[in-house]
């Protein structure tokens, strides 16, 4: 009794950029998914182009399912499909490795929406499937067009799925969804660090199951940075006319980032005062390779322009939004007339933030404007680390300009588990009050690098 809401993620892997110092191989990364479909009785509705929801999915999911790599290894779980008004009615047709892409594809064509939606307990079973592939690229998709109705907990359901650490994504496709129903779905993406897609209509689910063939259920290249020199893992100097493909843009935002002149340019909204940084952030930029086992170093080089004196840059590790480990440099507007410059360190765990914070230096003055003259004249660039060493992790920043630049370091966080796997950055804008409200803020990041003892 094993099903599966459909979580849909979006991993966009973009262009290609020179990588300084460092070669990629292409590294197959097979998937193993699981789907969890829906086929609860409101599927027999109208999609709003004359075929049922039901027949919508069906046909989104053949053209999916054609011509995937047949590295990936599939599984099946259904619900609703039996039995009306069971909420017990969830089957796992077929777990995952004992099924191919065409048995999945035939079976979901000769579904009959019937019953109800017993999410919580369809993702639970699901999951089940994937204990014994632990540290793989393990992938739920559920797929609905409705919310729990069988009195399960999504939400808590996703926090057991992170606490037990199999690398699972729930990825949901959220079918015909209002933004209320939305909003007590996501957790299942957001907490596991999947995705989820919107698709509102017939058109929107087409190519939410597009992204789904690109993102997960195609083997893509990945890069694997190659040393060449005694310290230098990976690097990027933003040379060329795109990103890498080194790098995966999620939340992506193509207005909001270019490469150019040699520099990663990123253009970030307002954020407002969102406590989660991540779950925040448009344009969150990661490696796509998995940090080098024991001690490491990463380090970036950036300028802010002081445009709304609330800009942050976060580097680190993250697993999702509710689990991370991220250095930062933030403007922070104490008042109307007071603007601090920041070094933090925060770790999340299960949703719960802990760190430290370190004053750099600070611009007072009454004239906003004013302000940002001052940052520019004594800051030229900010530099950024954080180290690993062992299970300990330690931020430290260094202000560029006309004064002596000094490496200032932060109180050391431990993780006994690793906070994320590939190095993350991310950008924002936190109004707090202060701050001209809905301004944006502009970053030039001029590298990033990583480095091995």
């Amino acid at each position: 009794m094993r099903d599966f809401a459909l979580t849909m993620s979006k991993s966009l892997l973009l262009g290609t950029a020179i990588i300084a110092a460092a070669s990629t191989t292409a590294v197959a990364s097979p998937a193993n998914i699981m789907f969890v479909m829906d086929a609860s009785g409101s599927m027999k509705k109208d999609a709003g182009n004359g075929f049922s929801r039901m027949d919508n999915a069906k046909n989104a999911i053949a053209r999916m399912l054609t011509d995937v790599d047949d590295q990936n290894r599939f599984g099946l779980t259904v619900y609703g499909h039996r039995r009306p008004k069971a909420c017990d009615d969830i089957q796992v047709v077929a777990d995952v490795g004992s099924a191919d892409a065409g048995f999945v594809n035939q079976f979901v064509q000769e579904l009959a929406p019937k019953g109800e939606t017993p999410i919580a307990a369809s993702v639970q079973l699901a999951a089940a499937a994937f204990e014994r592939f632990p540290d793989q690229n393990n992938q739920l998709v559920v797929v609905t067009d409705g919310i729990e109705e069988c009195g399960g907990n999504v939400c808590a359901v996703a926090d057991d799925l992170a606490r037990v650490n199999v690398d699972l994504k729930v990825n949901v496709v959220g079918f015909t969804l209002n933004d209320e129903q939305i909003s007590l779905i996501r957790c299942l993406a957001d907490k596991t660090g999947g995705k989820f897609y919107d698709a509102r209509d017939a058109e929107a689910l087409e190519a939410a199951f597009v992204r789904v063939k690109q993102d997960i259920a195609k083997v893509e290249p990945k890069a694997e940075p190659v040393a060449v020199g005694p310290t230098v893992w990976f690097e990027d100097h933003f040379d060329g006319g795109e990103l890498g493909e080194h790098w995966t843009v999620e939340n992506e935002n193509i207005d909001g980032y270019v490469v150019e002149d040699g520099k990663l340019l990123v253009l970030f909204p307002d954020t407002g005062e969102q406590t989660n940084a991540l779950a925040a952030a448009e344009n969150v930029f990661k490696l796509n390779a998995e940090m080098p086992k024991g001690d490491w170093t990463m380090s970036t080089r950036f300028v802010f322009t002081a445009q709304t004196q609330s800009e942050w840059l976060r580097m680190g590790l993250s697993d999702g939004a509710e689990k991370s480990l991220l250095g930062s440099f933030q403007m922070f507007t104490y008042n109307y007339a007071l603007t601090f410059v920041k070094l933090d360190v925060e770790k999340i765990s299960k949703g719960e933030p802990s760190g430290f914070n370190n004053v750099m230096t600070q611009f007072d003055n009454s004239d906003l404007a004013a302000r940002s003259a001052m940052f520019g004249e004594a800051i030229e660039a900010m530099q950024m680390k954080l180290e690993k060493r062992g299970r300990n992790y330690i931020v430290s920043g260094k202000l560029e300009g006309p004064a002596d630049a000094k490496w200032v370091e932060m109180q050391k966080m431990t993780s006994i588990r690793s906070p994320g796997k590939a190095l993350t950055l991310a950008f924002g804008n936190a109004n707090n009050g202060y701050a001209p409200k809905g301004g944006e803020g502009f970053v030039e990041v001029d590298w990033v690098r990583v480095t091995t003892p």
